[in-house]
């Protein structure tokens, strides 16, 4: 990626680098994909010729995009999500008070759990675009990181294998695994406000590689953006910011909407309790066929458990979207 910037045209007349934002107004209308030279003349360096040679114009329009609120976490029921902890009931998401609420106390290491809406799975295909946003609505300290991520059913939320935006109030990285970061910021950039703000994982899939835009925006500045990155997994073993691209190959496959909280344990400052309130889970992808098949989740007993008594119930929800 030599160069990336992204921008707002909003209905109010917004500040430009230069000039005067007339009309205010967006252009959302009917247009043309356009190439030009611009001859920027210098009297006293003239070139001859002035030249521009292109190749390969594209443009990939699909379907319009559907704006899905997974879970707004009004109605106080948790619905369609699956939990992921290594100790039984430890740092389990609540919903109160209209948020998805993480806790933990202190556990003497670092650890994590993990939430991942079950009832929608995604899937990352050629030339589409997949992006999850969740607003964190408040944070812990420097060692509760909220982690916005796309899990693939094949790695599970207990890997953290898969695309994830991690934050706290001193960190912010863009992850493949554990241990495994295109992006480890820490520092003055990364030293950002940590409440009221929307975490944003946009992930496009283009000639076999996965484009990962990210970023964080501060929702008491009108969505104006405190943080952003774009970065490239490609078929190949990509360098990254700390660990090792293995498996090397990008996650093109079906996976969920996954929130966690992870604890990075600091003896020397820990935090009681650890925690992170989210609130305002939403998609943004390609439509979903016209039949989607129905959806077995909240399925009880849970995975390996074995030597049940006789009398232990089954239950399982299902979801159709008809």
């Amino acid at each position: 990626m030599l160069w990336d910037r992204t921008v707002v045209d909003s209905p109010d007349a917004d500040v430009l680098a230069n000039g005067k934002d007339d009309p205010k107004l967006p252009y959302i209308t009917k247009g043309y994909f356009t190439l030009y030279l611009y001859e920027d003349f210098d009297k006293a360096a003239p070139e001859n010729p002035y030249k521009i040679y292109y190749d390969n114009a594209q443009v990939d329009i699909k379907d319009a995009p559907v704006i899905t609120i997974l879970d707004d976490f009004e109605d106080g029921v948790k619905t369609g999500w699956t939990d992921f902890t290594f100790i039984p009931g430890f740092g389990i998401p609540t919903e109160v008070d209209g948020m998805f609420e993480f806790k933990m106390p202190p556990a003497g290491q670092a650890i994590f759990s993990a939430s991942q809406k079950t009832s929608r799975v995604f899937e990352l295909k050629e030339g589409e675009t997949n992006e999850f946003r969740v607003d964190v609505v408040e944070g812990g300290k420097k060692d509760s990181f909220a982690v916005l991520a796309f899990i693939p059913e094949s790695t599970g939320a207990k890997t953290l294998g898969g695309y994830g935006l991690a934050k706290s109030t001193t960190d912010i990285l863009i992850t493949k695994g554990i241990n495994k970061y295109f992006v480890a910021d820490q520092g003055p950039a990364a030293h950002l406000k940590n409440d009221n703000i929307t975490l944003v994982l946009s992930l496009v899939v283009q000639n076999g590689s996965v484009i990962i835009h990210a970023m964080a925006l501060d929702k008491d500045a009108d969505n104006a953006i405190l943080w952003e990155r774009t970065v490239v997994d490609s078929p190949d073993a990509d360098i990254l910011a700390a660990g090792k691209d293995d498996p090397k190959e990008p996650y093109i496959t079906k996976g969920y909407f996954t929130l966690y909280l992870y604890q990075d344990f600091d003896k020397a400052a820990p935090e009681n309790p650890y925690k992170i309130f989210y609130d305002n889970a939403i998609s943004i992808a390609p439509p979903l066929p016209d039949s989607v098949a129905p959806l077995i989740t909240d399925v009880a007993p849970g995975e390996f458990a074995n030597f049940l008594p006789s009398s232990t119930e089954v239950s399982f929800k299902v979801t159709d979207d008809k």
